[in-house]
Formats: C-alpha cells, structure tokens, sequence
C-alpha cells in the first residue's frame, strides 16, 4: 500500500492504480490493481478453493451489516469506518462452525454474543477512557427490554473530555442481528429466521455543559414486536456520549466527529 504525498492528490483509477481515500486518516491510498478475473474464479478447478472462501466472505459482510444497521442510533460517532472490523469479526465467529464444511459454515452470532459485546466504535478515544465508571446495565429479553443506569458523574474524574465542546449527552441505540446460514438450494447466506428486524428509537439524555456534575439518570428502551424474537436473534444494545455546542439561543447542535460509543451489551 502506497501513500500520496502532499501536492500530488487525486482519487480515482488511472493507468494500473486506484487512489482512495479511507475514514480515520487524512492520506490517500494507492493500490495497484490485478489478480484473477471473476471468469477464472468462477470456472478454473484450480481456485475452487478460493470460490468456497469468496462464498464464505460474502456471509459475513452480510453478517457484518447487519451489526451495523443495529447500531445505527450511535453510528455517527464512529471515528474509522467499522465495516471491515464488523466483518473480520463475523469471521471469527463463522470460524468457530465445526460442524458445516468450508463454504457453508454459519455465522451463528447467538452462539458467540460475548465476541461482541464491548466492540468500540473509536480508535482515538474510546469510550471507557471518556466515562471511566461502569454502567451497569438490566435486560429482559423476552420482553426485548433494556435498562442502562447512568450513575452521577464528575467532571474531570469520571469524565475526561478530549474535545474542546462545551456540551455533552449520552445517547442510546438497540437493534437486532440474526444469524447466517447457508442454503445449498440457493446456493447463497441467507439470515435464519428471513423476518424484518425491529429496531429501537435512539434515545437521548438531555444537553449538559461539560463542566456540570452530572446527577445520574435511568435510561430505559425496548424493542417494537419483540413477540418476532426466536434463538437465531440477538438483541445489540449500544451507548454513546456525543459533544454538541450552542448555534443560538436554546439551539445546541451535534459536532460532528466529536464523541464515542461502544456496545455495551448483547443478549
């Protein structure tokens, strides 16, 4: 992987290259193109075996969207683009199939919810260096129900902010994730149950200054249609703090880039 110095930018293909630029650095990439045509994979013996791992990619980069979208209340705060670490994870979790052969093997997220639980949304500041207390943390799944205790708080000793932004909110999001399996009579993953996955209402705290003790509040969410949920269903319940600062009288807006978030848990 090659980077662009300063005064010579561009994106796009020329000649054997692709520049593009990437979430989380200011750089921007070259790589060379080439390798196998999509008719060589698809037709020479030779790559069968590179057939069975595309087919096992293409399962956990739907895997990995599907993460994704149950995190879409908090999404926003992300500082490096989570969908390939969304996906290696789904890998992981697709490795851990010993029963199905390479190129069928599941991504059972219903088996392995402790893998995701804790994920972070940052790499520059992450959330449990931002609010260093715990927070503790109810569910109910068969009601689809979760209660976040966000306990009182110090500035400058339980929250330490990296921003320059003199206001502050907890946010909160709760979607589904289904398992993937692969279906030799389609030849493709597809998710386990094939239902629309009900997604929460983000919630949000109220606007706080940065140098204001915060009192402690209960956060309670649930999830619409939770009569859908069957085994092959994981309930991801993500946290977030977004920095936000005054535009007009009573008029706080979002900061962009500015803020963290984790998954805080999965059941």
């Amino acid at each position: 992987m090659a980077k662009l110095t300063p005064g010579i930018q561009f994106t796009g293909s020329i000649a054997g290259l692709s520049a593009y630029t990437m979430k989380g650095s200011d750089k921007i990439i070259l790589r060379t193109k080439g390798g196998l045509t999509k008719k060589q994979v698809s037709r020479m013996p030779a790559n069968s075996l590179i057939r069975l791992n595309n087919r096992e990619w293409t399962g956990c980069a739907q895997a990995g969207g599907s993460i994704r979208k149950s995190l879409l209340g908090i999404l926003h705060l992300a500082d490096f683009n989570i969908t390939g670490s969304l996906n290696a994870m789904a890998k992981m979790i697709q490795k851990l199939d010993t029963i199905n052969k390479q190129g069928e093997r599941s991504i059972l997220i219903s088996q392995n919810k402790h893998l995701l639980n804790g994920f972070s949304l940052n790499r520059q500041h992450i959330f449990d260096s931002v609010v260093r207390y715990p927070l503790p943390v109810t569910v109910n799944r068969d009601l689809a129900m979760a209660t976040i205790f966000l306990p009182e708080l110090t500035p400058g000793i339980h929250l330490q902010m990296p921003w320059p932004y003199p206001m502050f909110r907890f946010c909160i999001s709760m979607g589904v994730v289904q398992d993937r399996i692969y279906v030799p009579n389609f030849k493709k993953y597809e998710e386990a149950n094939g239902k629309d996955l009900p997604y929460a209402t983000p919630l949000t705290t109220a606007w706080m200054t940065v140098n204001q003790q915060f009192s402690g509040e209960q956060i309670n969410i649930s999830l619409q249609k939770s009569e859908w949920l069957d085994d092959s269903m994981s309930i991801v319940l993500g946290i977030g703090l977004e920095m936000g600062q005054a535009v007009a009288h009573n008029d706080i807006r979002e900061v962009k880039y500015a803020g963290c978030a984790k998954v805080i848990s999965v059941f």
